[in-house]
């Protein structure tokens, strides 16, 4: 690592990172998409696409009974790339709208759930989203927030989180599945990352940073909160994900 990198990587302080960098990375991933390896579009891990897959299939063995759907359920997938949660959920429920601000990934979702009824996708930053402009109205039953909060600065998680209030209702649950630093707080400043082949920048916050933005959300509580994949899945040093789950208790008196 260069005396550069080094900068760049900043410990505790809350710093911005660029919208611009986070679209350059995204649409780099677009552009070298391989649907023989898909999962590593989303869920990278460039060298190594069997970790890939074992963690797609660790979380869905995991997050699915959790989610307790049912046919009358309505689904707001925030983050959803390719498809990865839609062709599953989708099929299950009664509405599932899916959001990504990379539009070819979106592209690839709507062919993966092509005849499925009731899904529903739109190419749109979360950050941008507000009660007017999401295409499937709410209230939803189900949010799911699939590793996007470190790529977003602390005003837009802030504001998500506000603006979700509006699309849930008293019998909501929320799954948060995020990044999250180890020792403290984390932000990658355009570091060059040589699995991925181009720059990298986040932001990956401390669980209390991330509880902190949830209970943001009207009558959130915190159900449980811990690593999402067992630790042979976990292979950073200075990161590991976490899956949050989350219930609403709204007065509606």
């Amino acid at each position: 690592m260069g005396e550069e990198d080094d900068e760049r990587r900043i410990r505790e302080r809350a710093v911005e990172i660029s919208d611009g960098s986070i679209k350059s990375f995204f649409a780099n991933r677009a552009s070298r998409y391989d649907p023989a390896r898909e999962l590593t579009a989303v869920l990278y891990q460039d060298s190594r696409p069997e970790l890939a897959v074992r963690r797609d299939e660790e979380e869905k063995a995991r997050l699915l009974p959790l989610m307790n759907l049912v046919p009358t359920d309505r689904v707001l997938d925030l983050g959803c790339g390719i498809g990865r949660w839609a062709a599953t959920i989708a099929p299950l429920v009664e509405a599932y709208h899916g959001v990504d601000f990379t539009a070819e990934f979106v592209d690839v979702a709507r062919k993966k759930c092509r005849g499925i009824r009731g899904a529903t996708f739109q190419a749109m930053a979360v950050q941008d989203i507000t009660q007017d402009n999401l295409q499937t109205p709410g209230p939803f039953s189900l949010v799911l927030i699939s590793g996007l909060l470190a790529y977003l600065n602390d005003a837009e998680v802030e504001r998500l989180f506000e603006t979700l209030s509006g699309f849930t209702s008293s019998d909501t649950r929320v799954f948060v599945r995020e990044p999250i630093g180890i020792a403290g707080r984390l932000t990658l400043d355009r570091i060059w990352s040589d699995e991925l082949q181009c720059e990298y920048s986040a932001i990956y916050r401390t669980r209390e940073e991330v509880e902190s933005y949830i209970v943001g959300l009207d009558g959130a509580h915190l159900v449980s909160a811990g690593p999402l994949y067992p630790s042979d899945l976990n292979h950073r040093k200075e990161t590991i994900h976490y899956l949050f789950v989350v219930g609403i208790a709204r007065d509606l008196r």
